[in-house]
């Protein structure tokens, strides 16, 4: 190990995850409250941030000295060499460094603390892996996906409606042979469901504590991995719904043993939406990507009630999970309200079916907020779509809109979600990064922009926040452009639109449908 004496300052870490608190010492000295990395997937030579929390729980200020020791495969990417500070009485202090280690292997990060004459130490063990997962295909499925509750015998034409409906991908698919077999004669990419082989009591803790996975169930576990991880059919592996906090450390054990046998393929576990520190708080996120290092997140939130809406929530939780999703640099997966309730035995739901604008609405803004899978809920189920009474009206739209998301996720998967802001006065609450803003316009939309795989930032989606109206606005880009090109839904290609270049900024107008949108790029002009 070399040890490096750094100077961390606090940043960005420190404004995403918060002050850990720590618990109380002998000899007044500071304490490491907390120590982790920000990272699902740690590849080879990628950064990898790190952030650690120092806490003085003495009534007295306290003198610390910290270090950080790397093993000789790692290497410093930003944090100065030293610090020698004061922790006032009762203060907590954040820091944060960016490494990157060049091996595969674990790679212990040792961060140590001198104060009030002890020496205390932490260890993270960074897992760096060769061979890991990473995204080729946007994600468009529905929940639940056919024959999900289905006994056999099964009946194709339920594969041939979600076929024609634009869908190429099943959410989950039991380790049933005959099923299976369908599945590779309609050519679907599917995600193997394994929660029975563990239990979902034990994958969802919602009664308290769960009984822990045992070794008996993840041989169980193994068996069905080997058995399928050849199929190239194979997208990856679904493990539960809505797990609580309490169910983590399971859900952790199960995606371990698969990633261990099948690392190129990802795990899929949808969260709660932020409804309480148990369901979907930023704490709950946190958590979960601190205990199972997924290689994606997934989240749900339905707003379409009989009498309102909750347009600005879901716009929130957006906000959130696009926020987690960047700091840990994985994809996200929204699962998007496609019917109602009213005439089906979940009516006490108070959920109203969503006409196609506003499903158009909820797709786009999904979209602008850099969302790699698009999932409708619900689908195969007596109150899904195929047994609404609503559904015929319902399929129709969503073929439609299938049709689109196909033609527009192809383009928005290379992309990489930089800022998301709204337009116009009312929408300050999405404002989007500090300092100039890419786009301006005193319509109301949403605007997503992007960078491409090289880095650069030469794309943005304009959507309109108004689902019952259309619109037609001036829109203004910050750059004097030397082209600026929108992707035409109708040819599935680039097409040239005009623009007229003023001293520092570019101006065009744009039409877009009610809760629709459109997905530019452009070229700066070179000075």
């Amino acid at each position: 190990m070399r040890g490096l004496r750094l100077w961390a300052a606090a940043g960005l870490l420190a404004a995403l995850f918060g002050c850990a608190s720590g618990g109380s010492s002998p000899s007044g000295g500071v304490e490491i409250a907390e120590f982790s990395y920000y990272r699902s997937v740690v590849v080879p030579s990628r950064e990898v941030p790190l952030a650690a929390t120092l806490v003085n729980p003495a009534p007295k200020d306290a003198p610390f000295t910290l270090r950080l020791d790397l093993p000789s495969s790692a290497r410093l990417v930003s944090g100065a060499y030293e610090i020698r500070g004061l922790l006032a009485a009762g203060e907590s202090r954040k820091f944060q460094w960016r490494v990157a280690c060049g091996e595969s292997g674990d790679c212990p990060l040792v961060l140590e603390v001198e104060s009030g004459g002890e020496l205390r130490q932490k260890t993270v063990y960074l897992p760096v892996r060769s061979r890991f997962w990473k995204q080729t295909d946007f994600l468009l499925s529905a929940f639940n996906p056919p024959f999900a509750l289905r006994e056999p015998p099964y009946d194709p034409e339920i594969l041939v409606d979600y076929q024609d409906a634009n869908f190429d991908h099943l959410l989950w698919v039991r380790d049933d042979p005959e099923l299976l077999t369908m599945v590779h004669d309609f050519g679907f990419r599917y995600y193997l469901d394994v929660a029975d082989l563990i239990g979902e009591e034990k994958l969802r803790g919602e009664e308290g504590p769960p009984a822990e996975v045992t070794e008996e169930d993840l041989q169980r576990l193994e068996e069905a991995v080997l058995a399928h991880r050849d199929d190239p059919l194979l997208t990856g592996y679904y493990i539960c719904d809505e797990p609580f906090p309490a169910a983590f450390a399971n859900i952790a054990k199960v995606v371990g043993r698969i990633r261990s046998l099948d690392p190129a393929r990802p795990n899929f576990v949808n969260l709660y939406p932020y409804f309480s520190e148990e369901e979907g708080s930023p704490d709950y996120l946190e958590a979960f990507l601190q205990t199972v290092h997924p290689e994606l997140l997934s989240f749900d939130r339905y707003i379409f009630f009989n009498g309102w809406d909750e347009r600005e929530e879901y716009l929130a939780q957006l906000g959130l999970i696009r926020h987690y999703a960047l700091a840990y640099d994985v994809p996200f997966v929204a699962i998007i309200q496609g019917v109602g309730t009213n005439g089906t035995p979940a009516a006490y739901l108070d959920w109203r079916t969503p006409t196609e604008d506003e499903q158009r609405w909820l797709v786009y803004t999904s979209l602008a907020y850099g969302a790699h899978g698009i999932v409708w809920f619900h689908w195969d189920h007596p109150w899904g779509v195929t047994g609404n009474p609503d559904g015929e009206e319902v399929y129709p739209q969503i073929q439609h809109l299938n049709q689109e998301i196909n033609l527009l996720g192809s383009q928005l998967l290379p992309l990489t979600s930089s800022d998301v802001f709204g337009t116009a006065a009312r929408l300050v609450d999405i404002p989007g990064r500090p300092g100039e803003k890419l786009v301006y316009s005193g319509s109301e939309m949403v605007v997503g922009v992007y960078r491409d795989q090289d880095g650069q930032e030469n794309h943005f989606m304009l959507v309109n926040m108004n689902y019952e109206e259309g619109l037609d606005a001036a829109v203004s880009v910050t750059r004097r452009l030397r082209s600026l090109e929108y992707f035409d839904l109708g040819t599935g290609s680039w097409r040239p639109i005009d623009f007229t270049n003023g001293s520092a900024a570019a101006e065009f107008s744009v039409v877009l449908p009610p809760g629709g949108g459109v997905l530019f790029r452009f070229e700066v002009e070179e000075r």
